[in-house]
């Protein structure tokens, strides 16, 4: 089987799409700027200015200024170190600081004269425990009135709304062009037969609606979820093999059942793990679930949350639902005690990983920095081992076998699958060169013990690696499959070689 590609419809990606969305960015831009100066002339004081708390960049980034005085010049983005603010990174409630008492006039390097303020009021907004911006407001006196309170918590609550609603002004625009297109991807996508490719073509389709991100998909792999494929033109997508973590919104999405999103405020919640780079823009995950049971989730991520308004999140999740009422098909055998994408051990499916290895060396040419190695492992003395041994000890041996070499128990990125008895496919993502040396290392040092069989016996296990690099210039995924087969021959042949590179 071949993985189609999906038709490339006109979407949100398009030169209307992008027209809109600065048109959307500049009237949010407009609108806070207007709520500012409403919130200084309400409570009628000298200057009130707005920063984003970017911890990430480690910068207070200045969104709008409301002033009355003309000595007065403010820098778009300041370090932490360098702005008086540091002190109320994590600020949760409102406070008010004397000039010359908690700060000193020096500190106020937004005046290049005399400063004409005494008394500055700091306003943090807080977004799931999170400060993410700080809003300052400079007056010669101490004292707020009771229209002034009720004026400063208007602002809070219009700050709140704009930050979680501004978003959905694209869909004013929305044309009814964009659905038809949208339908005709959906009908391409519901005509394919197979259940994995019918998840390589949802990768693809979603991608279609991201600007400047990327969509993974998770699924069971042995006793743990992780990242099993990626579209092929996702921009910073999750490594292949990472493993998803609990307080993830991939776990709550498995969780609950239901699509969860997120804005990425200074880098959290994580997306699937804490080991991942800091998250930007928004996120969000689709779970996949089908006659019951959690079969994986789509997690959804660009650098623009304008990107999911409500249309295109609709879109998303008809398109996931779909193929879950397809695959609850019995053809497909679906059941609230079957995982559908892996086989016997927990071992993804054959047809799977070759089609994410098949993504991956696509992928390869366009992200060439990428360390993608795939390969093979097997047991050694193969034969000796069957004939002594019976098939429920054999088939014990190779569950324990599979999990002792879960890439995951090195903190790696990996997935392992099926290809023949006694023969596992992996494929292990990372920047780390000596990603595949560290893992083998470490499973090697594990079976210096003889391993227990389940009739009682001990029995010294030896395992076998052959594998290569994805490079941008392979040619295809059968070239890489020989050239994994080959290093795997290589090693069994020689006693002194567990581990061989092609």
């Amino acid at each position: 089987m071949a993985i189609k590609a999906v038709p490339q419809f006109k979407t949100n990606k398009d030169d209307l799409g992008e027209k809109r969305e600065e048109k959307v960015q500049k009237q949010f831009k407009q609108v806070l700027t207007e709520v500012v100066q409403l919130l200084r002339t309400s409570t009628d004081t000298e200057t009130v200015y707005l920063y984003w708390v970017n911890k990430i960049r480690g910068q207070f980034v200045l969104e709008t200024v409301a002033t009355r005085v003309k000595n007065t010049v403010f820098q778009d983005r300041v370090p932490f170190g360098q702005h008086f603010l540091e002190s109320f990174l994590d600020l949760k409630e409102p406070v008010m600081i004397e000039v010359g008492k908690h700060i000193s006039v020096e500190q106020l390097t937004h005046y290049f004269d005399s400063v004409p303020t005494r008394y500055l009021t700091i306003l943090p907004f807080v977004n799931n425990g999170e400060t993410v911006a700080l809003t300052v407001l400079e007056s010669k006196f101490n004292t707020i009135r009771e229209d002034e309170e009720e004026a400063i918590d208007a602002f809070n609550n219009a700050l709140g709304n704009l930050l979680h609603t501004y978003m959905e002004l694209a869909d004013l625009s929305e044309n009814q062009a964009q659905w038809s297109d949208y339908q005709m991807q959906l009908d391409h996508v519901l005509s394919e037969k197979s259940a994995i490719f019918l998840i390589h073509e949802t990768l693809a389709l979603i991608q279609n609606y991201l600007k400047y991100g990327g969509v993974n998909f998770l699924t069971r792999n042995l006793d743990t979820w992780s990242v099993v494929a990626s579209s092929e033109k996702a921009f910073n997508a999750l490594p292949i093999g990472m493993q998803m973590e609990e307080q993830t919104l991939a776990n709550e999405a498995l969780h609950s059942g239901k699509p969860q999103f997120a804005i990425h405020y200074n880098g959290n919640p994580w997306r699937i793990s804490a080991s991942e780079s800091p998250a930007s823009g928004a996120s969000f995950a689709i779970p996949l679930v089908v006659n019951d049971r959690r079969q994986g989730v789509f997690v959804c991520t660009d650098e623009s949350p304008l990107v999911f308004n409500e249309s295109t999140k609709h879109k998303l999740i008809n398109v996931v639902n779909m193929i879950a009422l397809k695959l609850e098909s019995p053809r497909y055998g679906a059941t609230v005690e079957k995982d559908l994408f892996t086989v016997v051990h927990g071992l993804l499916d054959p047809d799977f990983w070759r089609a994410t290895l098949i993504t991956e060396l696509r992928r390869a040419k366009i992200y060439p920095k990428t360390k993608t190695y795939f390969g093979f492992i097997t047991i050694g003395q193969l034969h000796e081992i069957r004939a002594k041994h019976r098939l429920d000890s054999l088939q014990q041996l190779q569950y324990d076998i599979v999990r002792l070499a879960n890439p995951a128990n090195v903190g790696l990125s990996g997935i392992l699958g099926q290809f023949s008895d006694y023969v596992y496919a992996f494929i292990i993502q990372g920047a780390d060169e000596q990603a595949v040396g560290k893992w083998v290392k470490s499973v090697n040092k594990v079976l210096q013990r003889p391993v227990l069989l389940k009739d009682g016996s001990n029995r010294a296990i030896r395992l076998h690696y052959g594998y290569t690099l994805i490079k941008d210039d392979s040619t295809s995924e059968d070239q890489l499959i020989s050239e994994a087969k080959t290093a795997l021959s290589h090693a069994l042949k020689n006693p002194d070689v567990l581990v061989f590179e092609y």
